[in-house]
């Protein structure tokens, strides 16, 4: 796997970092992590072990996979921010309400993108993930 980016990094980011690098799934300096709160930001990264980034244009440079992981009523906002930096990039959401049909109206033509509801367990790596059928991600980006 390339490099995962977070956008936001509440509860489920964190249980989702910390399990990927616990598994070794991902090693620390594949994942990347925006937050506006970035004194929290980097605080969790001490703890967890993730690169912190100050921006979602350090975030697109460094990422070749995303994970929305921010509230609903953010993701407008963020794909304003991120706009053509999504090109050509996967996108996984987590965000409860943003199916893929959504997505596909505002994400560039190119982005590859998969809606996931995961939950906390997976800091321990016992958590469940339901997948939305629909997807446009690769076969090795799934």
């Amino acid at each position: 796997m390339g490099k995962l980016g977070s956008i936001d990094m509440g509860n489920i980011a964190q249980a989702l970092a910390q399990g990927f690098i616990a598994s070794g799934a991902l090693k620390c300096e594949q994942v990347f992590a925006f937050a506006p709160h970035q004194e929290k930001l980097r605080r969790n990264a001490e703890c967890i072990g993730f690169q912190p980034v100050s921006s979602f244009a350090k975030l697109a440079i460094s990422v070749d996979t995303f994970v929305m992981v921010c509230k609903p009523y953010q993701i407008e906002g963020v794909m304003g921010e991120l706009g053509a930096a999504l090109s050509g990039k996967a996108l996984v959401s987590i965000v409860a309400g943003w199916d893929f049909a959504r997505y596909e109206s505002v994400l560039p033509a190119d982005t590859h993108f998969q809606s996931v509801m995961p939950n906390t367990p997976a800091i321990v790596r016992e958590g469940v993930l339901l997948f939305e059928e629909k997807t446009s991600l690769e076969k090795d980006e799934r």
